[in-house]
């Protein structure tokens, strides 16, 4: 599924009403490309073109977008940065999934590619959408992405603080049994 945004006329990002046409025209801030893991279809492979096209630059394959080495997850190309970082994402039959993330910056404008769900990939709700919508670029989309990655990483990180301290003061404040040797 692609999803363009481009700048409305209050000066706020939008969804644009033809994603293709967007990209194509070079009237995009940022071009959202999720593919479901698993074989791509004809209709992800035609966007992935066409965003390509729009940002100058090839795509990672999922192959390449795998790689952990720093030299394939972090580069410049044809003017372009590619970054490619492992983020968790929502699912329907689980709490997290992580996987791969590509964030291309081309020409002041934002494609990413991706397989799953980024709670800061959500537009209109929270904090990082907040600052994605006023944001003028594509580096500033970028920016707001990112920052919302890292808010929900501590907020991850803050629940599972919560949990470990409520387990271990539910195991360590239990009076011994009876059959415990002394």
């Amino acid at each position: 599924m692609l999803t363009v945004y481009q700048l409305g006329p209050n000066g706020r990002i939008c969804k644009a009403a033809e994603p293709t046409v967007a990209l194509q025209q070079g009237a995009f801030l940022w071009g959202d490309l999720l593919v479901p893991p698993g074989q791509p279809t004809d209709d992800n492979l035609r966007h992935e073109k066409v965003l390509e096209e729009a940002l100058g630059v090839d795509v990672p394959t999922p192959l390449e977008r795998a790689a952990i080495e720093d030299s394939a997850r972090f580069y410049e190309e044809d003017g372009a940065l590619v970054l490619t970082t492992t983020l968790l994402g929502q699912r329907s039959d689980g709490p997290f999934v992580a996987d791969a993330v590509t964030f291309i910056l081309a020409k002041g404008r934002l494609g990413t590619v991706r397989t799953i769900l980024p709670r800061a990939f959500e537009i209109s709700t929270g904090r990082a959408s907040a600052r994605i919508e006023s944001a003028a670029d594509g580096a500033e989309v970028l920016l707001a992405l990112l920052d919302g990655v890292v808010e929900r990483c501590a907020d991850i990180l803050a629940e599972g603080a919560q949990q470990a301290s409520t387990v271990s003061g539910k195991v360590f404040t239990h009076p011994p049994s009876g059959d415990s040797i002394d």
